[in-house]
């Protein structure tokens, strides 16, 4: 949970797609409630649309470092996830769980997460939003995860890739 005002005025972006559109709406509630700037990129409907659209400029935010983090929402959070994770300084990761949310934070320091809006209900996606943005990456420099972390982004500025 998120303890005190630690996060206010914490810029974070949301984007949607149409099978996202509810629960995008009850999770920037959410967090506008809990004192983050949240940036939405839409989709503003429930009629269909095409998920690329509105992941692509969100993921562009975190990638360039002027968000703190990012929630993409679509129904399998897939498509979502493929499109930011295009964008160099994006570590986009599925969550479908409060567990796995912790664990792209503490293992792999995701900064944009991805949501399933098929597969979970709105309190598993608060609580997920939540652990994600409350839990910090294990940046100890003798830890699996720091060295896999230093590997990931070794290969990011590889342009031989």
């Amino acid at each position: 949970m998120f303890s005190g005002n630690s996060f206010n005025g914490k810029r974070i972006v949301v984007a949607a797609d149409h099978l996202g559109y509810d629960l995008k709406s009850h999770l920037v509630k959410m967090l506008e409630s809990r004192g983050f700037t949240v940036d939405d990129y839409g989709t503003n409907s429930p009629d269909r649309c095409h998920y690329p659209e509105y992941a692509l400029p969100a993921a562009k935010e975190v990638g360039e470092g002027r968000a703190f983090r990012g929630v993409l929402i679509c129904g399998s959070g897939v498509g979502m996830g493929i499109i930011a994770n295009k964008v160099m300084g994006v570590r986009a990761a599925i969550s479908h769980h409060p567990d796995v949310a912790v664990l792209c934070r503490e293992h792999n320091d995701a900064n944009m997460l991805c949501i399933p809006a098929r597969y979970v209900t709105v309190a598993q996606a608060m609580k997920m939003v939540e652990d994600f943005l409350s839990t910090p990456f294990l940046e100890d420099e003798n830890s699996a995860y720091y060295i896999r972390r230093q590997m990931t982004l070794k290969i990011e500025d590889d342009t031989s890739c």
